[in-house]
């Protein structure tokens, strides 16, 4: 079954890097990471905070390990290529969690 997904539309927010990309680890143990299942590029997570309307959230966004623009750093103004969200629910007992998963295709320095 695929998976539902929401493209995000980036045009009206704004996104600055809080973290920067970090390897997303599949296994910690073997340390085997995630890879794009097209590609096989290693997948990376990168912490953005998105600003929209005078309100700012902190999203985790997952990118291939080559979709990060040179001399990124903390604070850099970027915009997501491509962005697209899924949502999530696990159940631990009585408590369900729920969420949005956030993939780009890229980043790129905003203008």
């Amino acid at each position: 079954m695929a998976k539902p997904f929401v493209r995000v539309d980036v045009s009206a927010s704004s996104y600055m890097v809080a973290t920067l990309p970090v390897p997303k680890v599949r296994n910690q143990e073997t340390g085997e990471l995630y890879a794009d299942q097209k590609t096989g590029e290693p997948l990376a997570t990168v912490n953005l905070v998105e600003t929209l309307d005078g309100r700012a959230q902190l999203i985790k966004v997952t990118i291939p390990e080559s979709g990060a623009p040179e001399g990124l750093a903390p604070g850099a103004q970027v915009v997501p290529r491509g962005m697209i969200a899924s949502p999530w629910a696990n159940k631990f007992g009585d408590q369900v969690n729920t969420g949005l998963a956030y993939r780009a295709e890229g980043l790129e320095a905003a203008q």
